[in-house]
């Protein structure tokens, strides 16, 4: 509404209309749709010349009351799917780039209430915690002591989608948090491991090649294992879980028939 009134050049917003948004706002009860209306509040506060709402004061006090109040939904909100993901990243933006008009304080204790509140989905978890670190709060976080509360085969995925989302960067500032992992993935048995996979692939699916390249190679400089590089995957990685199933099927069936395997029998 705010911007087909901008759009059709109608100047300042009248009394009455401002005040009819400001009733809407306040009375939004959907976490996604007021995060969506805040987005486009941010773009015309900010960025709109064109239109002429860039720092128009009625126009920013409509951001700041969308900002209040979807601070107030997020806790709230206890699901953690994509669209409230993206609500959250929009909440977070609208603070880093309107930090002269929003307040952080309210924001950050909703960020830590659902960090710490295991009743919520391990997604919006994860994404609180980026947005703590997106926010500045990366000093009290220690997200690679946190990570092993998620360390379930339903969780872990999840947590690190949330996280990467909103704070991408976290593993390329801190190498401990991909050695924390690597230490997670290990102690999984092969069915917690191919039940997590497909999230883990959602979550390092945010990392292009390059980078992706690059975290694998400061995880094997940090391990220090002085054995030989690990040989390139000639597979794709459908393929390679599909085949590490079946096996794993073969050696269970081996086993209930009696046949010792030449490992085993070395232990």
């Amino acid at each position: 509404l705010c911007l087909q009134a901008a759009q059709a050049d109608l100047g300042e917003l009248g009394e009455s209309l401002f005040q009819s948004l400001v009733t809407l706002l306040r009375e939004e009860a959907d976490f996604v749709r007021l995060a969506r209306a805040l987005g486009h509040l941010l773009y015309l506060v900010r960025f709109d010349e064109a239109l002429g709402s860039a720092g128009d004061e009625r126009y920013a006090a409509l951001l700041g009351e969308a900002y209040d109040r979807g601070t107030w939904l997020l806790a709230a909100t206890n699901t953690g799917n994509a669209d409230v993901v993206d609500g959250l990243s929009r909440l977070v933006d609208a603070r880093l780039r309107c930090a002269d008009r929003l307040p952080l304080p309210p924001l950050l204790d909703i960020l830590w209430l659902v960090l710490n509140d295991g009743a919520r989905d391990a997604a919006l978890r994860g994404a609180a915690a980026g947005a703590l670190y997106a926010l500045g709060e990366e000093g009290g976080l220690h997200i690679a002591e946190r990570v092993g509360s998620f360390a379930l085969p339903s969780q872990l995925g999840d947590f690190l989608s949330g996280l990467f989302t909103l704070a991408r960067e976290v593993l390329r500032v801190d190498p401990s948090l991909m050695l924390r992992l690597d230490e997670l993935l290990l102690t999984f048995s092969d069915d917690d491991f191919l039940a997590a996979l497909p999230a883990l692939r959602l979550a390092f699916s945010f990392f292009p090649p390059r980078e992706k390249h690059h975290l694998i190679d400061q995880l094997m400089r940090r391990i220090e294992d002085g054995g030989a590089p690990l040989a390139p995957l000639a597979v794709g990685a459908e393929r390679a879980a599909e085949a590490m199933r079946l096996e794993r099927a073969l050696l269970t069936e081996l086993r209930q028939h009696g046949v010792a395997l030449f490992d085993e029998d070395a232990r």
